[in-house]
């Protein structure tokens, strides 16, 4: 991939952000609106984050450790195309009627849950990608220190969460509903754990090829666990609660296109010279 190309991917991600944002504040007090801008927007971070991972699969041969790696990180990708395709739909096909009355709040419980898998395992193999190939970073008292602390916070967050997913908990639908959220705080906390040791390595590759995939692949995990636990950080704030909201769920837009960005400039690091 061109250099050029890698240029737009990250000008489109910030763009495609940046233009998600815009659109819900101008319509901030249109909820119907409010709700038809993130489905927009979605789709297309959601479809270019699965397009991203798939590329960068099919850049490794068959048996690579980095194709199994992405092949992962793609289902998990591809899962969210879907889940979000089946909210899509029965948001414009149900007539108000909430997910959670009927069966097919079975279906995306399925959808999550392979989507999460998908992307953690994923994530695990890219963690010990390093160490396969043979490369061996001794770990630091300082970075010790920084990921257990990174790694607290995000169990902290997802604690307080995962007490808001279990009140909510009763039986049929709802406990189907309330899965469905555990599992993604769950994925999510998980991802922002197993990705610290590959930024540390990114960190100290800083200016070579395949810090920027793994630091887009960072960035998209962090607001994961930001976009679980939207309905808390939007409490306590002085401003409109809903208003807050909505902003707040932005954040799943570069959490989705992210990902699709990491691949893209893992294929431009492997792919060329002329990067």
């Amino acid at each position: 991939m061109r250099s050029d190309r890698v240029r737009l991917a990250v000008a489109a991600t910030v763009v495609l952000a940046a233009a998600h944002l815009v659109a819900v504040a101008l319509v901030l007090d249109q909820p119907d609106r409010i709700w038809e801008v993130h489905d927009a927007f979605n789709w297309i971070a959601a479809v270019f984050g699965a397009a991203g991972a798939v590329i960068a699969a099919r850049t490794f041969e068959r048996g690579d450790y980095l194709r199994r790696v992405w092949a992962l990180l793609a289902l998990g990708s591809g899962s969210l195309v879907v889940g979000h395709a089946i909210r899509s739909y029965w948001a414009h096909a149900s007539s108000g009627l909430d997910m959670t009355e009927t069966s097919l709040i079975y279906v995306r419980l399925a959808v999550i849950a392979v989507a999460n898998t998908g992307t953690a395992w994923g994530l695990l193999l890219l963690a010990y990608s390093y160490a396969r190939s043979g490369i061996t970073v001794p770990r630091t008292a300082a970075f010790n220190v920084v990921w257990g602390l990174v790694s607290a916070l995000a169990l902290g967050l997802m604690v307080r969460q995962l007490r808001e997913d279990v009140a909510g908990f009763d039986s049929g639908r709802m406990a189907a509903s309330s899965l469905i959220s555990i599992i993604s705080t769950l994925g999510d906390t998980a991802g922002i754990i197993l990705i610290a040791p590959v930024l540390r390595v990114a960190y100290l590759m800083r200016g070579g090829r395949l810090a920027g995939a793994w630091w887009a692949m960072g960035l998209s995990e962090a607001l994961w666990l930001i976009y679980d636990c939207k309905t808390w950080i939007a409490g306590p704030l002085p401003f409109n609660p809903a208003h807050v909201m909505a902003l707040l769920v932005v954040v799943r837009d570069p959490a989705l296109s992210l990902q699709g960005l990491a691949g893209l400039l893992h294929r431009a690091a492997v792919t060329g010279p002329e990067v």
